[in-house]
């Protein structure tokens, strides 16, 4: 998948998160995660879901239903932590998948 369209998709994710919050909520920080394959997605979203942390998945119906991007709920600093092992979203990686 082009760079482009793996923001567009981690765009499409964010959008579901947003749907489902208060509009009482603080800005939170929007970061994109890179994954080198969907294997990997995956496993993240499995992992990140075992925290207790409500994960919005998005299915791109263009590529088959597969799983594309996931959002979170807010993640405040009290949470930021259980992500430290994850990577930014680098241009230069062009992973395949993101969160």
């Amino acid at each position: 998948m082009p760079p482009s369209q793996i923001v567009v998709q981690a765009g499409h994710a964010a959008f579901e998160s947003a749907l489902r919050h208060s509009k009482d909520l603080d800005h939170p920080h929007f970061v994109v995660l890179g994954f080198k394959n969907e294997h990997q997605l995956e496993k993240a979203y499995q992992k990140i879901s075992s925290f207790g942390i409500k994960l919005y998945p998005f299915y791109e119906s263009d590529r088959d239903n597969e799983l594309t991007a996931f959002a979170t709920e807010s993640i405040f600093e009290d949470k930021r932590h259980l992500f430290k092992k994850y990577n930014c979203f680098l241009n230069t990686s062009y992973p395949t998948r993101l969160a």
